[in-house]
């Protein structure tokens, strides 16, 4: 979800009041390092990534010693399990695939595990679905062995019974699924699904990012551009900030421009996105992106000869 800046600020001090409540909890800290990958995810700013590791490492510290006392609760197993979650994430940000990997494998053990102490806890089953969902996405070349088979669809209703039943998971589901349908090729989808995110937050940048992809898929380049023009003003009066942030935007306004025949407008965009990818270069995140910039601009360019 979007970040506001006076928002973020409250909801970090009111997770540090957790924390002096009780120390000895997984809570706080969760709570915490899900704010900063909220933060990190919207604005592609990884300045940030030292104190998310910082408390998502915290949080995973106190779970295990819970769990390994015998007196770990139905919450501390689901802010543990959670919390290794997010930091399995973060290492597929680093192209860390294996650690990412095996924090999602035991993360959803760990949730599993809080499913089984107190199945009403429903709230699970939206770490359980994300998992079952990216780990089939992730390992399409393996679908053939009896333990990598096709489980996006059981992942996407296993979000939705979270988002039904949970207490804490309708909005974040919403979220995620914008995402996943993106990944998974179903554009209408993730299209319909911005009309329920809309509601929460209109400039949301996460969701408008996968918006406009989702446009730019089936060739709805107007309502692309508008997606993205939306992202980048967030951006430029954003206390978040990143260059990458912009770079992407500009990229993706610039080939929106491109394909709507505004070749003098794609030109300025993807001149200013390549000279920011000049100071970029080496972003494992932007990777995608960075290697498709100077091939459009070079076609725009002869375009215009």
């Amino acid at each position: 979800m979007q970040v506001d800046a006076e928002q973020f600020d409250s909801a970090i001090e009111l997770f540090q009041k957790v924390i002096e409540a009780d120390s000895t909890s997984p809570k706080g800290y969760f709570f915490i390092a899900a704010a900063y990958s909220n933060l990190v995810s919207d604005y592609r700013n990884f300045g940030y990534k030292s104190v998310f590791y910082e408390h998502v490492d915290k949080a995973i510290e106190i779970g295990e010693l819970r769990e390994k006392s015998g007196n770990a609760t139905v919450e501390d197993l689901f802010y543990y399990g959670g919390a290794v979650g997010y930091r399995g994430i973060f290492r597929s940000f680093d192209g860390d695939w294996w650690g990412a990997f095996t924090d999602g494998l035991k993360g959803r053990g760990l949730l599993a595990k809080a499913y089984k102490a107190d199945s009403s806890y429903m709230d699970v089953y939206l770490g359980l679905g994300t998992y079952d969902y990216w780990r089939s996405a992730k390992t399409k070349v393996l679908w053939w062995l009896p333990f990598f088979s096709d489980k996006r669809d059981q992942g996407i209703e296993e979000i939705k019974k979270a988002m039904g039943n949970g207490k804490f998971s309708t909005h974040e589901g919403k979220y995620a699924l914008m995402r996943i349908y993106f990944d998974y090729d179903k554009y209408e989808e993730a299209i319909r699904q911005w009309e329920e995110v809309e509601k929460l937050n209109p400039e949301d940048p996460f969701s408008h990012y996968w918006l406009g992809r989702s446009y730019i898929m089936t060739e709805q380049y107007e309502n692309a551009l508008l997606s993205f023009e939306t992202i980048l003003a967030v951006y430029l009066r954003s206390p978040y900030y990143d260059p990458g942030g912009e770079m992407e935007c500009r990229y993706f306004m610039g080939l929106c421009q491109s394909k709507l025949g505004n070749l003098p407008g794609a030109l300025e965009q993807l001149r200013l996105a390549a000279t920011m990818a000049e100071q970029l270069s080496g972003r494992k995140d932007l990777e995608e992106i960075l290697e498709k910039i100077e091939p459009l601009l070079e076609n725009v360019e002869d375009e215009i000869k």
